[in-house]
């Protein structure tokens, strides 16, 4: 665990790696990304100050960050986020560990159908996106009314343009 770094519950993250999975995930994201620049492969969320977790790779599963120890990462922060709406979030996604990893989910991403076609289990970039929905429903109407279809480079973005919203408080190698 990083000292300069304090951690929260409800803060958000996305990674690159650059691993086979890494750069084909990477791939599908810039196939469709306007911009073409798509780095970040993998999503999650923070919860605890000591950097446990919870993502899906191929399992939704609980973890700690520093598993992530020598990738670049961008840790962001809700704006609003507090305990009662980091539990509000959190309730929304926790009873999904234990399921297992939507592959087929990447596929429809690719084109471009994620949004529209729903599964019992989610993606990581889907997981981040319905504790943010849950967390602050005032985002819901504008941003997350279908946490279905975002991928952790369109997470990215949302932290890098809604500064209203978010605070990016970490970026760069962990």
């Amino acid at each position: 665990m990083r000292d300069d770094i304090h951690l929260q519950p409800g803060d958000l993250f996305v990674v690159e790696s650059d691993s086979l999975m890494g750069r084909t995930i990477s791939w599908a994201e810039n196939f469709k990304d306007v911009v073409g620049d798509a780095k970040y492969i993998h999503a999650g969320v923070i919860l605890h100050s000591n950097g446990n977790l919870i993502e899906s790779e191929w399992h939704v599963q609980i973890s700690n960050i520093d598993e992530y120890a020598g990738n670049k990462i961008m840790i962001a922060r809700l704006k609003n986020m507090n305990i009662q709406r980091f539990f509000q979030g959190k309730s929304a996604i926790i009873d999904r560990v234990g399921q297992r990893y939507p592959i087929l989910r990447l596929f429809l991403q690719l084109f471009g159908l994620a949004r529209r076609i729903r599964t019992k289990h989610v993606v990581c970039s889907e997981l981040q996106a319905q504790f943010i929905g849950a967390a602050c429903p005032e985002l819901q109407r504008f941003v997350y009314p279908n946490y279905y279809g975002w991928d952790p480079a369109q997470l990215a973005g949302a932290y890098e343009m809604w500064v209203g919203h978010f605070d990016i408080i970490y970026q760069g190698v962990w």
